[in-house]
């Protein structure tokens, strides 16, 4: 995967893939953990809008080697989550 790359091999859902939505940060497997959390607690993908309308998560789905739908939430142009 290219840093800044628009998500059209990563995240499906409803066409077209919005191109202002990015992947800035991938944090997987880090070191770490304890009695309390495990590192896997500490595991997060981190999205930015980088246009300038917000956008409508539900129905987004990282669709290979990420589980996971989107069900609500949006993201305010220029904000990361």
């Amino acid at each position: 995967m290219v840093w800044g790359a628009t998500l059209n091999a990563i995240v499906g859902g409803i066409p077209p893939v919005v191109p202002d939505l990015r992947v800035t940060e991938i944090n997987y497997n880090p070191p770490g953990g304890g009695t309390t959390y495990s590192a896997s607690d500490f595991e997060f993908i981190e999205l930015k809008n980088t246009g300038t309308s917000t956008i409508n998560l539900p129905g987004f789905h990282f669709g290979a080697g990420v589980t996971f739908n989107f069900t609500s939430g949006s993201l305010v142009a220029g904000r990361a989550a």
